[in-house]
């Protein structure tokens, strides 16, 4: 199910549905997986929606790992947040890049490098 934040998606769901949404993505797919609970997870999804918007062509995806707890072990979500790129086309879901912590410039590099 996905549900409209600003210009990023709240996405809960499975595995598949997540490999649909990258699959008919227009381009690269970045998924924050975060917590309500998380500190850190707050401060980068705070700069978020400014990051999308200067990003209009990336799908931005944000995962609450408590409320989509099999999505999380699926990716082997054990810190967050992590934030995972994929590349239009990926079908194996396998991520192109990761980002580990609230690190907002290593976000953006990550973006640009791969869009």
């Amino acid at each position: 199910m996905l549900r409209l934040l600003s210009s990023i998606t709240s996405f809960k769901g499975t595995k598949s549905g997540l490999m649909k949404a990258v699959k008919d993505a227009a381009s690269l797919v970045v998924v924050d997986f975060s917590a309500e609970w998380c500190g850190p997870c707050k401060y980068l999804g705070a700069h978020l929606p400014e990051i999308a918007d200067k990003h209009p062509s990336v799908k931005f995806l944000k995962v609450d790992i408590d409320e989509s707890r099999e999505l999380a072990r699926d990716f082997d979500i054990r810190v967050v947040p992590q934030v995972k790129f994929f590349k239009k086309g990926n079908e194996d879901l396998i991520p192109d890049a990761t980002v580990i912590g609230a690190d907002i410039n290593a976000v953006c590099a990550t973006i640009n490098s791969l869009s």
